[in-house]
């Protein structure tokens, strides 16, 4: 395990500190002599949701003494619902400036996270596990590891017992539920505006103690909702926030009770079909396996000639979670009505599903890996029988070579390994998309230029290279770009030279250069543009 010449310098993930909180100061003092009792070394701290657990949790972190004792080593991690252990480890490993192994195994994460315990171990350790899901204990459970001075808070709305007495965090009494209510509804006590206190009571609890619906409330309470929506021009002003999230809320709302009702219906009926396949294999996809299983033994024991029947899929949005401890069997499945794929891995490869290439009407795909390092993808040349194909998203992906996309609009790339593709290609990106017109490159560590016969496709309009840090220089025929309207290098801090060509992009109405810290001055020709 190599290590880096800086060692971690502050706590890991902890939220910030809450501005304005009530009746948690004799909790919080409680949970701290738990947390600095050296008999104890796993705390669960458990209550109704909304009742403050995280923000106790961060109270903790926060407070003096806690930080005196454990200093830079507070890893806080958020949980949640599917956790995976070796992601967790992965981002524990960066953050502590360690080289990050390629774990083989959950076993093999949780030795190493031993490992990583003791090379950091200059003083005690305390790990919070925030959010903790019912049937999470085993997982939990991995993270013990028997060192001096190691600790783990974990929050949850179930008490696990087998790690002991829980720590119980009851709501709040009466008068501090209204005096925080109050506070985030901007309300003083002579208020005329204060509602009844039986409308406090049936709003307590509804989002983090109701303090987001009443920030809502009493903002609509003093403007004109409909003049803010038509004639807001910024969606920065920070006077309009508490519209922006209010209607964030309410999309997401709606969108998971789109989602909830879909799955009422049969597979073959659902017009957004979410399809998630991990270690807990849903019955249906078990059942086509093993269908599938028995056709092949017929097949080869006996020579029978056994049709397996297509399973059509109409759904327009096709959505599907995978990881490695399962591999793709979607011979069956066909989804030729869908319009957007999204796939979403947990693998360090992956293969394209055959049934891709018979996908005609496919016009936007986002491949997302949640893992930490970039997952390399098998069979790319499927994507070229679709013709329809107008957007891609590679998220943490080994780009590899390109494959001719004559009617691709737009390309986004975000942490991805392009060194394959933009280096090492055998088809430049003009050949590969001729009608290119939006190309975005985010947190590309490995990206030093731009890649080959980009200055070629002069019908890109918005090039966005940001978080780039190797990227130096770029070419003189950047100036051959022009139909380009946008030009975003933000955050590039390595690149030293805009070349005099960049004069000559005549339709270029906005670039940012923000956070270029290492370019000395402008060309000369800057000024016609």
């Amino acid at each position: 395990m190599g290590e880096t010449e800086e060692p971690i310098k502050r706590p890991f993930g902890v939220p910030e500190k809450p501005e304005f909180t009530v009746g948690l100061d004799v909790p919080l003092s409680k949970l701290k002599m738990e947390i600095l009792n050296e008999a104890v070394s796993i705390i669960v701290l458990t209550g109704l949701g909304g009742s403050g657990k995280t923000t106790l949790a961060t109270l903790l972190c926060w407070d003096e003494q806690v930080m005196g004792k454990f200093k830079e080593h507070i890893l806080f991690v958020t949980f949640s619902k599917t956790p995976k252990l070796k992601n967790i480890v992965e981002r524990l490993f960066e953050h502590c400036g360690y080289h990050v192994p390629e774990f083989q195994s959950d076993e093999d994460a949780v030795n190493q996270f031993g490992l990583l315990l003791r090379k950091i171990h200059a003083s005690p350790t305390l790990l919070i596990l925030d959010d903790v899901w019912p049937g999470s204990e085993a997982l939990v459970k991995k993270f013990q590891v028997q060192i001096a001075d190691y600790k783990i808070l974990v929050t949850s709305r179930v008490a696990f017992s087998r790690f002991g007495a829980p720590f119980i965090l009851k709501p709040l009494v009466h008068e501090d539920a209204i005096t925080l209510f109050r506070h985030h509804a901007l309300l003083e006590k002579s208020s005329s505006n204060i509602p009844d206190e039986d409308l406090v009571q049936q709003l307590y609890g509804l989002d983090n103690n109701g303090i987001q619906a009443m920030a809502i409330i009493n903002k609509l309470a003093s403007m004109n909702l409909v003049n803010v929506l038509v004639t807001r021009k910024n969606t920065s002003d920070t006077d309009s926030y508490y519209y922006n999230n209010h209607f964030i809320l309410l999309h997401d709302i709606l969108r998971d009770f789109a989602i909830y009702q879909s799955t009422h219906e049969q597979i073959e009926q659902r017009k957004r079909l979410m399809i998630d396949i991990n270690e807990k294999k849903p019955e249906w996809w078990l059942r086509e396996k093993q269908q599938g299983i028995m056709i092949r033994i017929l097949s080869n024991i006996f020579g029978w000639c056994v049709e397996q029947k297509p399973q059509q899929i109409p759904a327009r949005t096709l959505s599907i979670s995978i990881d490695e401890t399962c591999t793709s069997y979607w011979s069956h499945m066909q989804p030729t009505q869908a319009e957007v794929l999204i796939l979403n891995l947990g693998t360090n490869q992956y293969s394209f599903p055959k049934f891709l290439k018979e996908m005609s009407k496919l016009k936007v795909l986002i491949v997302i890996n949640y893992g930490f390092h970039p997952s390399k993808m098998n069979n790319f040349e499927l994507l070229g029988s679709l013709s329809n194909l107008k957007r891609i998203r590679l998220e943490r992906i080994c780009v590899p070579s390109f494959v001719t996309l004559k009617n691709l609009k737009k390309l986004s790339l975000y942490l991805c390994d392009t060194r394959q593709a933009f280096e090492n290609g055998n088809m430049l990106i003009s050949d590969a998309f001729p009608n290119l017109e939006d190309l975005n490159i985010d947190y590309c560590k490995d990206m030093v230029g731009l890649p080959k016969g980009l200055c070629d496709i002069t019908s890109l309009k918005v090039l966005s290279i940001t978080n780039c840090h190797k990227l130096s220089a770029l070419p003189q025929e950047i100036g051959n770009l022009e139909n380009l309207k946008l030009l975003r290098l933000s955050s590039c801090t390595d690149l030293e030279r805009i070349p005099n060509s960049i004069g000559r992009l005549s339709n270029l109405r906005h670039m940012d250069i923000s956070n270029c810290i290492s370019l000395p001055s402008l060309p000369e020709d800057f000024g016609n543009l």
